[in-house]
């Protein structure tokens, strides 16, 4: 007894350990605490499980559902880019609606949207409003995407990186099983809709911990004005980080949705059955899950990083080159698995919001700005992969869209790995109180001038620090 005491309180002191200043569980007991960060993790976890669920059912029984509503061509390609719209859309608003509402409300509402979009689809009978309800359970995803890596980096600012690795691994948990149980799940129930609707369920068991975490309102909705402190999305544009980041997300999502929407009929393309299309469809997004895993520690070290994000992209190459030349026998697993370790770059966005941000203000506006903005850039990749499809009747163009895009992940990975941050980037202002220290620290005076410069310099860092209290 007096053992396992000894080990709640180690597990107490943990999720405890350096809490933030403006943290909205402070001023509570240590034990209110306690409780409070554990419901949010749980929290952050289950709603990370829900994530993909409705993109991944979806991307199996295609075919299905393009058969059972009568949709067209068309259509079906905007049913794949639904996910990278929705995201763009959505995960734009989310930073104006956690400040006004707070984290707790917004991810809560969130969820009971998405349960609702996930019912509300799979009892649709019209194509239009198949898409619409799909678009409603997408929001909660879009919502999660940009809100949860801010949330991490300000309430476990000193296990930004295992409560990362535990969002992503259930990210990709959630997308496996929804991949994995989907078609076995038509089979049984001998529909389609059903099978969708069935994924409500654990999105309706994710809203309980964000119910249950109940956070000081002032803090949580940002009023304290210090809890904002975010960068300005201009001011994030003009610098080489934010470009970088924005156009490194809008490559690695463009990828990854062209390939969680259209692998599955990849597979069927190559003679496999519906079922073992489903399979291996499953298999991929699960071979993820170790890979989402480890990444973040692998990211640690600069060397490492360097590594491992070069093994990732060269995945893609072998793979999409190994299928175009018809090696899809029982050598398909190997290709499936090399394609799984490449959307480990996925991951890596999570780690370099942390990774190139001083601060959780840093992190939430690199968020804010490189995740609804990469989404809307790589919109067009899903759709133009369909029309392409549809028009040649093959899958050479699309495996060449999706190369472009793995190269762009090249080219603008090498800058992100550099040990830049964002906050140094913004750009001084050069009539300011910014120009004034620079001056000084450049062009040190002597005698009596050396001690005017003194009191200037410290008059300038602290108008500096009102500036970047109120950025």
């Amino acid at each position: 007894m007096a053992s396992q005491t000894v080990t709640q309180q180690n597990f107490d002191r943990t999720m405890t350990h350096h809490i933030p200043e403006d943290d909205p569980t402070s001023g509570h007991s240590p034990a209110r605490t306690s409780f409070i960060l554990w419901m949010l993790a749980t929290g952050i976890i289950l709603a990370a499980l829900n994530l993909r669920t409705a993109v991944t059912s979806t991307g199996v029984i295609l075919e299905e559902i393009r058969t059972g509503l009568a949709m067209p061509e068309a259509l079906t390609g905007l049913l794949t880019t639904l996910p990278v719209l929705a995201f763009a859309a959505f995960g734009a608003i989310t930073p104006v609606m956690t400040r006004r509402w707070g984290h707790r409300s917004v991810m809560s509402g969130a969820l009971v949207a998405m349960s609702a979009g996930l019912i509300l689809r799979a009892m649709s009978e019209d194509a239009g409003l198949f898409l619409f309800f799909s678009l409603m359970s997408l929001a909660a995803g879009a919502v999660g995407n940009v809100a949860l890596p801010g949330i991490i980096k300000k309430y476990f600012p000193h296990r930004a990186g295992s409560i990362t690795t535990a969002y992503s691994v259930s990210l990709a948990l959630g997308g496996a099983l929804a991949a994995f149980l989907t078609v076995p799940a038509e089979q049984l129930m001998g529909d389609w809709r059903p099978a969708l609707a069935v994924w409500a369920i654990p999105s309706m068991l994710a809203i309980v911990p964000w119910l249950l975490w109940n956070p000081r309102p002032e803090s949580d909705t940002g009023a304290n004005r210090n809890a904002r402190g975010g960068l300005r999305f201009t001011s994030i544009w003009r610098t080489p980080i934010g470009k970088m980041i924005l156009l490194f997300c809008a490559c690695q999502y463009g990828a990854s949705y062209i390939l969680l929407g259209w692998l599955a009929q990849v597979l069927r393309d190559a003679g496999f059955s519906p079922a073992e299309a489903g399979a291996m469809f499953g298999f991929f997004v699960f071979v993820t899950i170790p890979v989402f895993l480890a990444t973040p520690a692998l990211s640690l070290r600069a060397t490492m990083a360097r590594r491992v994000f070069y093994v990732m992209i060269s995945c893609y190459p072998i793979a999409l080159v190994a299928i175009l030349a018809g090696l899809t026998g029982p050598e398909m697993w190997l290709w499936v698995t090399l394609l799984g370790i490449g959307m480990g770059t996925f991951p890596m966005t999570l780690t370099f919001f942390n990774a190139r941000a001083r601060t959780h203000h840093g992190t939430a506006a690199l968020s804010g700005f490189a995740q609804p903005s990469g989404y809307l850039l790589a919109a067009g990749a899903p759709f133009l992969v369909g029309w392409s499809y549809g028009v040649t009747d093959g899958w050479a163009v699309p495996f060449a869209i999706i190369l472009l895009l793995v190269f762009g992940q090249l080219l603008t990975g090498r800058y992100l790995l550099r040990p830049n941050f964002i906050e140094d980037q913004i750009a001084p202002d050069r009539t300011g109180p910014s120009a004034e220290v620079e001056r000084i620290n450049q062009h040190p005076a002597s005698g009596q001038n050396a001690k005017t410069d003194a009191v200037s310099l410290g008059s300038a860092r602290e108008r500096l620090d009102v500036v970047a209290a109120g950025r």
